[in-house]
């Protein structure tokens, strides 16, 4: 009975402390970390109101290329997998995974066709972009 007693008395103790410590957490969480989430974004803002268009189109050239390195990268990804799944012949050797190759293959395809469009329709806006660029930079 005493071995009892001794082990309810570790077990509050421990969610005493589990208590203390997520409430300590949640007080930090709630204190700090909107704050400075909010700080870091007003920067933000006052560093994009600070520049000019030209500027601006050349920051949202950068993203616009680093979206497109990055779907270059997941396409080359899609391509290199299934030649490797060809390459090692992984649906004969192990008969088993040939349903979930096939629906591997099946999904690769939809995401294949997806970033392909992503990617036109990044380059159709980074053109459209420049083209506005070149007309309101010559107006002025």
């Amino acid at each position: 009975m005493s071995s009892l007693k001794a082990n309810y008395k570790i077990a509050l103790a421990s969610a005493a402390t589990f208590i203390c410590t997520t409430t300590a957490a949640y007080n930090v969480y709630k204190g700090t970390l909107p704050d400075s989430l909010l700080r870091i974004q007003n920067d933000y803002l006052r560093f994009l109101d600070s520049l000019t268009l030209y500027e601006e189109s050349c920051l949202l050239n950068i993203i616009l290329f680093v979206i497109v390195l990055l779907l270059v990268f997941y396409i080359v990804g899609i391509l290199i997998s299934q030649e490797l799944v060809e390459y090692f012949q992984l649906g004969t050797r192990y008969p088993r995974l040939k349903g979930i190759l096939t629906l591997r293959a099946k999904f690769q395809r939809y995401y294949l066709v997806l970033n392909i469009l992503l990617l036109f329709l990044v380059a159709v806006s980074g053109v459209c972009l420049n083209i506005f660029c070149i007309v309101y930079h010559t107006k002025m």
